[in-house]
Order: structure tokens, then C-alpha cells, then sequence
């Protein structure tokens, strides 16, 4: 099979970001969801729809997707012999992250200040926009890198904090990464990451400091698989295809379910932190589905399409601008409409706002960053 091009690489896994992005959307649109139908009608019903419901609305398991596939591509620069300046990298990842997440954290503010207080029945959608909006919590969000509450106006931005911190010392992780074998560096990123949960007895806030150090380390596998991608490649091409459809299901399942299962037994689950093993598998999962991303011409004919292609091009908004969406409208029309349809409602507005956003928010401040970074 013929290798992919860069180019075509980049949008494979564009899109690939595009879908988790997605995802990211139907969990919380589902999690309320399931508060508020699901629950009220038969609660012994809400286990099943959850796990039934995983595959396309796994949140958390999204993210370690992008921090795997961050890592890929902020080191195909360094792994090609063109490493870029720490000023140069330093100004398009700020241009690339911090300032659209400045303009969706305007919108949450504003969107703060006219709705709070809680008007559902769901105790997971009362933990956010909760009280009017204070001058601390917008001076903290505008800080970004310190430790504060990322629930408070746009919860999906605690790994947005985790990505801005990683990114201030990724040049100096990338160099490293490429000095040391790629089984070794696992094999050390992994004990960094266990002991990072085993600090405490429970696993630290989401903003955290240690949080962002266990994270580092799928930045990590990123820069490894693309280190070794001739030789995954080579070994991809040889499977049959019965061996890939096994494997594609197996990276699903890992992918997906290892939250769920280790969380069937709650009293296990209170005494015993197993994030850091779920975060593990779901990498697996993850790396395999870049695997097949690269590699596999079908996967790869797929996310090239053009609705994946537009899904991609605007994750980065999506994933920024959709629970402001979300938050807005439950608070503006609960209760005047049927709760399954506001959802509907919900997810159709959030894909349109990630359109406007990103035409009139990111892509001209990825521009920007582009052309000042060429002035140094």
C-alpha cells in the first residue's frame, strides 16, 4: 500500500479529532439527556442506554485521543530535521489555543451573567453556572495556567489548561522523547503516570499540577508513534483483513468500555483510584485508531470525505463553544420545550456556532500567529 502523504496524514487525523470532538458533544448532551428522561421514566434503564451509548459518547476518552494526537503533530517538525524556534512554536501555540478559548470564555461570561441558578432536575447540569458571574473567576480563567475551578463558566476547558502547560515545555519533552528509545520512554512515561495517582489516595483535581504530568505522558506515546510509523506501517500492511476487523473492534472496546466496567462495583470503585489504568487502556484504543487512520485505505477514504473533513477543520471550536451552546439554551427554553428535542436543538446550534467561531475566531488567529511568528 502506498504511504500517505504528510498532507494527507494531517487531515486524516484533523478529521480523526473532529469525530472525538463530537463525541465530546453527545456525552454531555446524553449525560442530561439521561438525567432527565431516561432516569425519571425507569432508572434501572439508565446502565444499559449508558453503555449502549459509550462508543459515540465517550468524553474523557476523546481527550486522551487529543493529547495522543497533540503530541503527533507537534513532533513531525522535530522527527523531519525541522524543529522550529521555542519563540516560533511558542507564538503559534498560543495564537492557536489561548486566544480563541479567551473569546469562548467571553461568550460563557456573557452568557453567565444573564442565566444562573439551576433550572433543571439533574444534579449534574446545577454544578454549572451555578451563581452570577464574580470578578475572581474571570481574572482566573483569564490567568489560564494557574489552579482554578475550569467548571466555572466552560467545563471542557480543564484540558485546555493541561494542553497550554505541556505545550510551554514541549520542545524540551520532544528532545528528550527522541534521545531515548520509544519502549524505554513508554515504559518510563507509564511509571510516571502510576505514581502520579498513587500520591494520594484519591487522584487530584482535574486543573491540577499532577494531573497535567500524568497527561504529559500521552503526549509522549503521540511522539512515539509517529517516530515509529514506517515500522507500524510495514507491520499494518502484512495483517489480513479478518486480523484488522478484530483489531478494529478490539481497539473500540478498549477504547471505550474500561471506564464502565471499572466503575460496575461502586464500593471498589470509592477505595480504589483506577483512572490511571483507564486512561492506559483508552490510549491503546486510541493508538490504534491513529493506526488505522494512517494506514488503512478505507479508514483513511472515510476521513477524508468532506463532512469529516468540515467536522475536523472546526473541532477546536466545537470542542470549545458547545457547552456554552448547550448551557444557554437548556437555561433560556427548559421546561417550554421538550427536553429531547432541545437537545436535538442543542446539538444542531452547537455545530453552527463552531462554523462561525471558527471562520471568525480561530482560523484568524491561527493566521495571526502564523504571520507574527515569521517576524522573528
Amino acid at each position: 500500500m502506498e504511504a500517505p502523504t504528510e498532507s494527507r496524514r494531517l487531515y486524516q487525523l484533523d478529521s480523526l479529532r473532529g469525530i472525538a470532538a463530537l463525541c465530546v458533544v453527545f456525552h454531555h448532551l446524553f449525560w442530561l439527556w439521561e438525567d432527565e428522561a431516561i432516569s425519571r421514566t425507569s432508572p434501572s434503564l439508565r446502565g444499559f442506554v449508558e453503555l449502549l451509548l459509550q462508543p459515540i459518547s465517550a468524553g474523557h476518552e476523546a481527550v486522551i485521543l487529543f493529547f495522543i494526537l497533540s503530541g503527533l503533530v507537534l513532533s513531525i517538525p522535530a522527527q523531519q530535521g525541522k524543529p522550529q524556534t521555542y519563540p516560533v512554536f511558542l507564538i503559534r501555540r498560543i495564537f492557536r489555543i489561548y486566544f480563541p478559548y479567551i473569546a469562548a470564555i467571553a461568550f460563557a461570561v456573557l452568557g453567565n451573567s444573564f442565566f444562573y441558578g439551576g433550572v433543571t432536575t439533574s444534579t449534574w447540569f446545577h454544578k454549572f453556572w451555578l451563581t452570577p458571574v464574580d470578578r475572581s473567576s474571570v481574572l482566573q480563567h483569564i490567568a489560564f495556567l494557574g489552579s482554578f475551578s475550569a467548571d466555572r463558566f466552560d467545563p471542557p476547558i480543564w484540558s485546555l489548561v493541561h494542553e497550554m502547560r505541556i505545550s510551554l515545555i514541549f520542545p524540551a519533552l520532544c528532545w528528550v522523547a527522541l534521545a531515548i528509545k520509544p519502549a524505554r520512554l513508554l515504559l518510563i512515561s507509564f511509571i510516571v503516570s502510576i505514581a502520579c495517582f498513587c500520591y494520594g489516595p484519591r487522584f487530584p483535581e482535574y486543573y491540577s499540577y499532577l494531573s497535567s504530568l500524568h497527561y504529559t505522558a500521552f503526549f509522549v506515546v503521540g511522539i512515539c508513534i509517529f517516530h515509529d510509523t514506517q515500522r507500524i506501517r510495514e507491520r499494518f500492511v502484512k495483517l489480513s483483513r479478518d486480523s484488522k476487523y478484530v483489531l478494529i473492534c478490539f481497539a473500540l472496546l478498549i477504547y471505550a468500555y474500561p471506564g464502565k466496567l471499572f466503575t460496575i462495583d461502586k464500593t471498589l470503585a470509592q477505595q480504589i483510584d483506577l483512572q490511571a489504568a483507564v486512561d492506559w487502556l483508552t490510549a491503546i484504543g486510541a493508538t490504534l485508531f491513529i493506526v488505522f487512520a494512517l494506514n488503512s485505505d478505507r479508514v483513511s477514504k472515510l476521513l477524508l470525505s468532506k463532512p469529516a473533513r468540515w467536522l475536523g477543520e472546526m473541532s477546536y471550536s466545537l470542542y470549545l463553544i458547545h457547552f456554552v451552546v448547550l448551557l444557554t439554551l437548556v437555561y433560556a427554553f427548559y421546561g417550554k420545550v421538550n427536553i429531547t428535542v432541545l437537545l436535538v436543538i442543542c446539538l444542531l446550534s452547537s455545530l453552527a456556532a463552531a462554523r462561525v467561531f471558527f471562520i471568525a475566531v480561530e482560523r484568524p488567529s491561527m493566521n495571526l500567529g502564523r504571520k507574527l511568528s515569521k517576524l522573528i
